[in-house]
């Protein structure tokens, strides 16, 4: 009884978005983005991940992502296209944890949905080992840098390069 009274509590908490503190993309107040993202139809668990979805950014492009965000605020169809897009950011901590388990077997990459070096790393065992090795330490960043090109390209903004240098940074 003491249990489901404790994991009662504990779901209110979660899922409370008013104890979520402001967003860093939307720099509204919580409550203001709880009644926006319910005004648009979505349930309290999905707005308390929209809203932690933040996190599977790179952090030194939130600024410009918040400024794309303003723009489109008008928009109210690329708006809604967004905050289901932020549902859908993949995760670096799974990224890496395929990359140490499965990345001989290109695991890693076919979940950032990259099935030609993830088949080119099946068929080799990871090139002998070397990009087995290098995805390792890097995969975790390429994986916030891809959702930061998903999340500007649904909002309309072009898509930039894929560019592996900035991927190492």
């Amino acid at each position: 009884m003491a249990e489901k009274v404790k994991e009662n509590k504990t779901l209110e908490t979660e899922s409370n978005i008013y104890v979520v503190e402001n967003t860093p993309l939307t720099k509204l107040d919580s409550k203001k983005a709880y009644e926006d993202l319910k005004a648009e139809g979505f349930n309290d668990k999905e707005i308390i991940k929209i809203v932690k979805s933040i996190k599977y950014l790179p952090k030194d492009k939130l600024e410009e992502l918040n400024t794309m965000y303003l723009k489109i605020q008008n928009d109210k169809d690329t708006l809604y296209k967004t905050h289901k897009a932020l549902l859908q950011l993949k995760k670096g901590s799974i990224a890496t944890l395929l990359s140490v388990c499965f990345g001989l077997l290109g695991a890693d990459r076919f979940y950032l949905n990259d099935k030609s070096s993830g088949l080119t790393k099946l068929c080799t065992l990871g090139i002998f080992f070397v990009f087995y090795f290098y995805d390792i330490f890097t995969i975790h960043n390429r994986c916030s840098y891809l959702n930061y090109l998903y999340i500007r390209k649904v909002m309309g903004f072009e898509e930039e390069e894929f560019d592996l240098d900035k991927l190492n940074k």
